[in-house]
């Protein structure tokens, strides 16, 4: 391909199909691997007929990456999408947005810390009453109201920012002109409900029932209403641009001067709608999906399932003869995360009912790994939902204000304890699972055979702790710094360890089997009888580290740093 800065460049993402130019790909993050892709130093391969470039990648979230090297813009996401937006900006090795992906989840954390009006207690309260009505113009984000009859309450002109109203009774309720933005209606009852000019922007309404709503002039731009039930919903002269809406029922929905503009109406129901006067721009229609990937994807890292028996080579596969793709008679919706496991062996995060409906599919594909790994998560949800907490965020940081602070044997589980200062603390025998200690300061603190699974360290201080046979299978210590720190007999199976600092930090005999260590420093590390088997160390720095009695079977290296390594 020539290096022509004004010429224009054809990408394909993992099926997704991209117009770019190469100064954009190459101007605001000159060293990313994009721009290294198309600097002139190197040759890339395109489709001889097409001219497109491939890459295996998840092309969900590629737009945003466009945008990102266009404007410099970030997105207005949900967490979970920041997540992948993040993981796909560190596969690119695009530094500023990774700087500008954490700044927004760093203030959204904040966010967390705003007082309401009313709480939870005080709208079960209010709610009992006659009246109603005595909610309107009151600040409530943030409250949980999940499950709860508030069925008529007149939210009108009410600040529900985030709100948690999943699976509540909310029928004929007034939500007219309310800031409704990244509000929770996973499955929530609104028959009837009027939303007449709110702001739903990013909201969540998954599932929910709007038969007989009225939407008129109201905002649900980026919002999820997949599989939302909207017969016979007013939704005139609404914005829905960039929403989703993939199987939802619209029969007899009211679409006059409607913008649906890129919105998402794959596999909606719309007979006998009238779209005359509906903006339908760059919105998705078609009934399935098509997905792009390589045979080495479909066949390596689970080498016994349907999938790479049929790639194999030893069947003949039919093709579409116009399109050339392989139909496969499967609901597509969730094949994206099969097609991300099948990459990084990335389990997504989802809800619980569609952790359901992925593993009837990796069940159908015969994904054993994938199946194994769905099942452990909802094991851990089980376990969660009986745990029992001992103390509050309240209490710890109570606690922490004394000379001496041990929370030995106690049980902490789900708690956030994000960006509070726990140096010193003593947490060993405590079952930390779930616990939020995201940027927390835990400098020189013991946690000696906790149970911390799904435990959240990103971006923690853990410089000299002691982790000595703790258990923190699938924990997320991406960015966190583990200088000096003494790992020995831990689990750390399936963590996540991408980019963190572990200089001089004791592994010896730690179990890190399947565990994402790309980017990360073990510059000094021990990692004596350590078992890397299936792990990923791209790009990891590994420079003189003695890997002799290191089981690295399976692991990823490509791109690490193995000078002067001992093997």
């Amino acid at each position: 391909m020539g290096s022509d800065s004004s010429s224009t460049v054809r990408l394909n993402i993992g099926g997704e199909k991209f117009y770019t130019t190469i100064d954009t790909l190459t101007q605001r993050e000159p060293y990313s691997m994009l721009a290294a892709m198309f600097s002139g130093r190197h040759t890339v391969c395109q489709d001889p007929e097409k001219g497109f470039v491939f890459v295996d990648r998840d092309g969900k979230h590629f737009r945003h990456i466009l945008n990102w090297l266009r404007d410099g813009v970030v997105p207005t996401l949900k967490d979970s999408h920041y997540s992948e937006l993040l993981r796909e900006a560190e596969y690119y090795q695009l530094l500023g947005l990774m700087d500008g992906i954490n700044s927004v989840l760093n203030r959204k954390k904040e966010d967390e810390d705003l007082t309401t009006d009313l709480t939870r207690l005080d709208i079960i309260k209010c709610i009992q009453s006659e009246k109603l009505d005595s909610v309107v113009l009151i600040f409530l984000a943030l409250i949980f109201q999940t499950d709860m009859d508030l069925s008529y309450v007149d939210f009108s002109h009410a600040c529900l920012r985030n709100v948690f109203f999943s699976r509540a009774n909310l029928q004929c309720a007034k939500f007219r002109d309310v800031d409704a933005e990244g509000a929770n209606f996973h499955n929530a009852t609104l028959q009837e409900c009027e939303f007449t000019g709110a702001n739903l922007r990013g909201a969540l309404l998954a599932g929910a029932s709007l038969k007989n709503a009225c939407l008129a002039n109201s905002s649900f731009c980026q919002a999820d209403l997949s599989c939302a039930h909207l017969q016979n919903a007013d939704l005139t002269n609404a914005n829905l641009e960039g929403a989703i809406l993939e199987g939802a029922n619209m029969k007899g929905a009211k679409l006059n001067n409607s913008n649906l503009k890129c919105a998402n109406l794959q596999r909606a129901y719309l007979r006998q709608v009238d779209l005359r006067e509906t903006n339908l721009e760059g919105a998705k229609l078609d009934g399935g999906k098509k997905y792009y990937t390589t045979v080495d994807t479909l066949t390596q890292r689970e080498p016994n399932s349907m999938l790479a028996t049929m790639f194999s080579g030893w069947h003949t596969v039919c093709l579409d003869p116009e399109m050339g793709c392989v139909f496969v008679d499967r609901d597509g919706k969730h094949f994206r995360h099969i097609l991300n496991w099948l990459r990084d062996g990335a389990i997504p995060t989802l809800k619980h009912t569609q952790y359901s409906e992925l593993l009837r599919e990796a069940e159908y594909y015969q994904l054993p790994g994938l199946v194994e790994e769905i099942n452990a998560v909802l094991s851990r949800k089980e376990d969660e939902e009986d745990l029992t907490n001992e103390l509050t965020r309240h209490d710890v940081i109570k606690c922490i204000q004394s000379e001496r602070v041990r929370f030995r044997g106690v049980k902490l589980s789900g708690l956030d304890l994000s960006k509070l200062d726990l140096s010193y603390v003593d947490f060993s025998h405590a079952c930390l699972r779930n616990v939020f200690f995201s940027r927390a300061n835990l400098q020189s603190a013991k946690f000696r055979d906790v149970d911390a699974e799904g435990a959240i360290f990103h971006n923690a201080t853990l410089q000299e702790c002691e982790f000595t046979g703790a258990n923190l299978r699938g924990a997320l210590l991406a960015g966190a710094n583990l200088r000096n720190a003494c790992l020995i007999d831990s689990s750390f199976c399936q963590a996540d360890l991408r980019s963190a600092h572990l200089q001089n930090a004791d592994l010896t005999n730690a179990n890190l089997e399947g565990a994402i260590l790309e980017g990360a420093n073990l510059k000094g590390a021990k990692l004596n009888n350590t078992n890397l088997r299936g792990a990923n160390l791209q790009r990891a720095y590994l420079r003189q580290v003695n890997l002799r009695d290191t089981n690295l079977e399976g692991a990823k290296l490509d791109g690490a740093n193995l000078l002067g390594a001992i093997r």
